[in-house]
């Protein structure tokens, strides 16, 4: 266990899967991170082990060939930090491209408020910003029933929804929280994640004047009458796997006549995710738009084991 006396043990944790350049890119950032972490840990969810070079960085390495999909892959890098006695697990994915001060000032944010607020603070994390299009990815807190976006203020932000990429946990604070399942595999971990570490009394907060460029999800260019546009686009099962997983979190998370609205919410989501794919003419329309009402209907009974 780290003593009180000497600077906090930091890990970072990347989730990999099939690109090498990308987690190349992500290590050179942290290489350049003015506070240096104690431990860099990849797991490699990929079939064949990627080619990464750990340019001279504390890396370990850990390949999980049948793809524990972010959520399995999370879940074991918080066991392992709450096992080696970690005080931060710095959440980051190949996409992720941190600034050189970004580590150490959520470190320091996380300190400021821990200093200020009686209730534990378990995360503290920046903005997102996503490279394609410049959008902040809003933080949300749970309103009944259905995410609520929060406009950025001066101020930290009282949260309980945001992105995994960029979340610094402080492992003490979140001992008791009981971790999602791995069957989340991707979509909506993060928010299962949040709402656990709330449930605990743990405080979640979003640093305003702090950014991550990062990519969500993936963008195409289409043409509009409007001109050109920049639209998400997913495989089919993925489209399934968010529209599961998000009505099995909300439905789970409500109660009463909220759990119906809950239900009934993210099925009009559903409906209207698919007449957009149909709109924009997306490929493979047809399997994702069914892909989209399935997923909700598979997420208003279980958390269905992840086809691999």
């Amino acid at each position: 266990m780290p003593s009180p006396s000497t600077e906090p043990a930091v890990w970072i944790h990347l989730t990999a899967y099939q690109d090498a350049a990308a987690a190349s890119r992500l290590l050179k950032c942290l290489a350049a991170q003015s506070r240096s972490p104690n431990q860099i840990r990849i797991i490699d969810n990929s079939p064949i082990p990627l080619d990464i070079s750990p340019l001279g960085l504390p890396i370990e390495i850990d390949h999980q060939p049948t793809n524990l999909g972010t959520a399995g892959a999370i879940n074991r890098s918080i066991t392992a930090a709450q096992a080696q006695g970690i005080d931060y697990l710095w959440l980051l994915d190949q996409d992720s491209e941190p600034s050189a001060h970004l580590l150490a000032e959520l470190l320091a944010a996380h300190q400021q408020l821990a200093n200020s607020n009686r209730a534990p603070v378990g995360i503290v994390a920046p903005l997102t910003r996503n490279r394609d299009d410049a959008q902040i990815n809003l933080p949300m807190r749970l309103d009944r029933f259905k995410p609520q976006k929060l406009d950025p203020t001066e101020l930290p932000i009282r949260a309980e929804l945001l992105p995994a990429a960029g979340m610094l946990l402080h492992i003490p604070s979140i001992a008791k929280a009981a971790l999602p399942s791995d069957r989340y595999f991707l979509d909506c971990y993060d928010f299962a994640l949040g709402l656990a570490v709330q449930e605990i009394g743990a405080s979640i907060w979003v640093i305003p004047d702090l950014e991550l460029s990062h990519q969500v999800s993936s963008k195409i260019k289409i043409s509009t009458p409007a001109g050109e546009q920049l639209v998400t686009d997913m495989p089919a099962d993925r489209v399934e796997l968010l529209h599961r997983n998000m009505t099995y979190l909300l439905t789970r998370h409500s109660k009463g006549i909220d759990r119906v609205a809950a239900a009934l919410n993210q099925g009009f989501k559903a409906l209207k995710h698919a007449r957009r794919i149909w709109k924009y003419q997306l490929e493979d329309r047809n399997s994702k738009s069914c892909a989209a009402i399935r997923g909700w209907l598979l997420g208003l009974f279980s958390l269905a084991q992840q086809r691999n």
